[in-house]
C-alpha cells in the first residue's frame, strides 16, 4: 500500500550506506541526488523531478543493495512512497514497470545512455 511522503528543502532522503525504504513518486519537488568524494568536493549527478526515476533508488530496490549515494530535497517535496517490500509485486504488474521504461527509454538530446541505465536494464531482463 502506498503511503504519503513528504519532506522540507535541505533535509536528507538518503545517504550512502542506508538501506532503501522503498519507490518515491513525486508529485511535487526536486531531490538532488550527489556524490561527496574524500576531498570534500560534491559532485551532482542528476535530479529527480515529477514523473522520472531516481536510479539510486530503483538500482537499490532491484539489487537488495544500499544507497551509494546521498539525496536531498533541493526544494519541498510532495509525493507516495510504495514500500520495499512491495516493490517487486508493483513491478510484476506492469503499471510501475511501464513507468519506468518510458523515462528510462524517452529520448534526451545529446544524452547517451549511462552505464547504470544500460546495467539496470539488464539486471532486471528489461
Amino acid at each position: 500500500m502506498q503511503r504519503p511522503f513528504e519532506a522540507k528543502k535541505g533535509q536528507v532522503i538518503f545517504q550512502p550506506g542506508q538501506e532503501c525504504a522503498g519507490y518515491l513518486i513525486l508529485a511535487q519537488g526536486a531531490i538532488k541526488v550527489t556524490l561527496t568524494g574524500a576531498s570534500g568536493r560534491e559532485v551532482v549527478l542528476y535530479r529527480v523531478r515529477p514523473g522520472e526515476v531516481c536510479l539510486q533508488t530503483f538500482s537499490c530496490l532491484v539489487d537488495g543493495t544500499t544507497y551509494a549515494a546521498e539525496g536531498m530535497a533541493e526544494t519541498d517535496l510532495k509525493g507516495e512512497i510504495i514500500p520495499a517490500a512491495q516493490f517487486a509485486g508493483r513491478m510484476g504488474r506492469g503499471w510501475l514497470r511501464q513507468r519506468i521504461m518510458r523515462w528510462l527509454l524517452k529520448p534526451r538530446a545529446g544524452e547517451p545512455m549511462s552505464a547504470v541505465v544500460w546495467r539496470i536494464l539488464q539486471r532486471v531482463g528489461l
